[in-house]
């Protein structure tokens, strides 16, 4: 609550969020005090709205899947059919993470174990061909770089980073954050990292779970 934020954030200089469910009107006022908070509170405000966060896309003309907002279950029921149809994706509005409020509906039946909320409905993407795009652009943008062409010790590499002008300097700038943005989401601006079981590699995702790419080889 607005209280135990407000109060926790006190003893502290520097916050982190993991999860976005947290009083953010706590954390602006944190925030005007000068504490320092990742993500920032306006952005975790929109995290907490898969519909805003749909918008926010939108609205940037990002690329994203279709997309069906409903607010109540009987809407749901009687308009999918025909908007979308099966299979799709529904999502609740608010109050998911890490998979929960997350249904993947393959008949119309799988909509009856569905709470009665606001939510969003996209149509089901390609993951495979997901993936396989973001493979690319990452080479793409790596090769970009010439990594290996640029100098971080002299006695391995082609060049002294003194050599380069700050014209050139910031020809290896822009590539690089390139490369970054490609594993960056949008909505939470946090870097992908990868979830593991032991030595098995099983996702790449983000802090806000917005973007998860499913590592596992299918059989």
């Amino acid at each position: 609550n607005f209280d135990d934020v407000l109060n926790f954030g006190k003893m502290v200089d520097i916050i982190t969020v993991e999860i976005e469910h947290v009083n953010t009107e706590a954390l602006k006022m944190l925030q005007n005090e000068g504490k320092v908070i990742h993500p920032n509170p306006i952005s975790l405000d929109l995290i907490k709205d898969k519909g805003q966060q749909k918008a926010f896309y939108l609205k940037r003309k990002f690329p994203t899947s279709k997309v069906f907002y409903y607010e109540t279950k009987a809407i749901l029921k009687n308009k999918l059919p025909t908007d979308l149809g099966f299979p799709c994706v529904w999502k609740s509005r608010k109050g998911g993470y890490d998979g929960k409020g997350v249904s993947i509906l393959k008949t119309v039946k799988d909509l009856e174990i569905l709470p009665d909320e606001p939510c969003i409905v996209e149509e089901m993407v390609d993951i495979a061909k997901e993936i396989a795009v973001k493979r690319c652009e990452y080479k793409k943008a790596c090769t970009a770089t010439q990594a290996e062409n640029w100098s971080v010790n002299s006695l391995v590499h082609y060049n002294e980073w003194t050599n380069l002008s700050s014209k050139e300097f910031k020809v290896v700038v822009e590539a690089f954050r390139n490369v970054l943005s490609i594993l960056q989401c949008k909505t939470c601006s946090e870097l992908l990292y990868i979830t593991s079981s032991g030595f098995q590699e099983n996702s790449m995702r983000c802090s806000c779970g917005e973007l998860t790419y499913d590592l596992v080889v299918k059989k």
